[in-house]
């Protein structure tokens, strides 16, 4: 049961970089859901998208690991932020739009 994944890259630059696409995978994922809600903050995110994935695709040879680990720590969380903000301001809005 603990043998290496019958699919897939068993070696660690393989599951690192699956880790990347799946990084990318969500924020392409958050950004889309920001921009049906609201385009203006929406469309940086689709930026930010292209930039996470420009580092993440990298050879990880040519990519610094620690730069790479915090823009993407600081991109983690200014997106969440702004997903956050967005969200409880639409959750107002049925309620402003019934007064």
């Amino acid at each position: 049961m603990n043998g290496p994944p019958e699919d897939g890259d068993p070696s660690p630059q393989g599951r690192t970089d699956l880790a990347w696409q799946r990084t990318c995978v969500t924020f392409a994922a958050v950004s889309a859901g920001v921009l049906k809600i609201d385009p203006p903050a929406g469309l940086p995110l689709i930026a930010v998208t292209a930039a996470v994935w420009a580092v993440g695709t990298r050879p990880a040879a040519v990519r610094p690991r620690r730069r790479a680990l915090r823009f993407v720590a600081a991109t983690v969380l200014l997106t969440a932020l702004l997903a956050l903000a967005v969200a409880l301001s639409a959750a107002g809005l049925p309620h402003t739009l019934r007064s």
